[in-house]
């Protein structure tokens, strides 16, 4: 007889986890970031230096490097990983909660 063990919750694993796990996501798209933040920033007309993005990320690349699109990642991740820990968090917390609240036919213990 095989008998499964629940696993403890950790606040501090999963605090951990959810910091790399947004430091990792918030490093991976600040390129997109960076495209959209130039083309939103440019002026229309004659004088518009990009077309679209692809236009935008080709001359990034042409002229500043590919560490250009990486330029505000620091403060990006500053930002984001607090929120992102504290949703998380609280979705474990209020989960626990629910689930010994839940009735046992939506899979909770039924207190």
């Amino acid at each position: 007889e095989t008998s499964q063990k629940k696993a403890e919750y950790s606040p501090m694993e999963h605090f951990l986890v959810s910091a790399v796990t947004t430091s990792a996501l918030a490093a991976a798209t600040n390129p997109l970031d960076v495209i959209r933040t130039r083309m939103m920033t440019q002026s229309l007309g004659p004088s518009q230096l990009y077309r679209h993005p692809l236009d935008c990320a080709t001359k990034i690349a042409a002229t500043e490097g590919m560490g250009a699109f990486f330029r505000g990642v620091v403060p990006r991740t500053i930002a984001v990983v607090p929120a992102t820990l504290v949703f998380a968090l609280v979705y474990a917390r209020a989960r626990k909660v629910v689930d010994e609240h839940a009735p046992p036919a939506w899979g909770g213990q039924g207190k």
